[in-house]
């Protein structure tokens, strides 16, 4: 064989092979089309079952399936879990919802209900962790003596800390902190109320008593006030109108109409006289 003829076979063998490469391409793409038409057809690998999964007392679980409904494509792969997530979020009393598949036909859906442990400003509700809650209907009615907490936009948080804090400081004295707020001059304004077990004990209800304490030295004066406020006198607090801690040496004790003559004598007969 010439070279000629040698030249021309080589050319003819590599026109065959780029035939053959070009054939098997288009084998491979008309077979994945077909496979994408299997999984992504709606009418194929349907979404058949869905497993709920949470303890509810205020969500309709009725609510979540048709919240899951409204957001199934029908096709197992075209479900957008986060968007489902999303719709059942927006449902009240849904705190949030977690979404994932199960082959070959299962959506596992875990909703967690809405657990507020305190108010905040006029409109939402706080969990524990911080984050805010809306879409309470009737929590109101069913939540009414939860504290009731406010501040200045990015103090969340810090009024969440300091609640938590305070709160465990006056229980040991037998009160209960109702409310606590923020304002942007620096000053803390609380209202505390005789706790639960010392209403139990016997004592009085009585209408909640103001306090307010500057920013800076809130902590140590809580606390002083908490150690020196004669027990003794926790039996007259229904009696206060409010408490000023911005003093710094002592606290300053308002009297509710016809109360401060029989606080004299009580403050005498406790010989705290100094410490109010």
């Amino acid at each position: 064989m010439n070279a000629k003829t040698t030249r021309k076979t080589g050319r003819h063998e590599s026109r065959k092979s780029r035939a053959g490469a070009l054939v098997k391409w288009a084998l491979v793409a008309l077979a994945a089309l077909f496979a994408a038409d299997a999984l992504y057809n709606p009418e194929k690998f349907r979404i058949k079952a869905v497993e709920l999964h949470g303890s509810f007392e205020r969500i309709d679980a009725a609510q979540v399936e048709r919240a899951v409904a409204g957001a199934l494509p029908g096709n197992y792969f075209l479900t957008d879990t986060e968007a489902v997530e999303e719709r059942i979020a927006a449902l009240p009393w849904a705190y949030r919802a977690a979404v994932r598949r199960k082959w070959p036909d299962t959506l596992v859906v875990a909703v967690t209900e809405a657990q507020p442990v305190a108010r905040w400003g006029a409109e939402q509700w706080m969990h524990a962790n911080g984050d805010l809650a809306g879409r309470l209907p009737g929590a109101e009615e069913l939540l009414p003596r939860l504290p009731k907490l406010s501040g200045p936009d990015g103090s969340r948080h810090a009024v969440w800390g300091a609640y938590k804090k305070w709160s465990e400081v006056f229980a040991a004295n037998g009160l209960a902190l109702d409310s606590l707020r923020f304002d942007s001059r620096g000053l803390w304004h609380m209202q505390l109320s005789l706790s639960a077990l010392a209403r139990q004990a016997g004592e009085a209800r009585n209408a909640p008593v103001g306090v307010v304490v500057r920013h800076e030295y809130a902590d140590a004066r809580i606390t002083r006030f908490a150690r020196t406020m004669p027990r003794r006198l926790i039996s007259h607090f229904p009696e206060m109108r409010g408490i000023d801690l911005r003093y710094p040496n002592g606290f300053a004790v308002s009297w509710r109409e016809g109360a401060r003559a029989r606080m004299k004598r009580a403050i005498n007969s406790a010989g705290g006289a100094s410490a109010w």
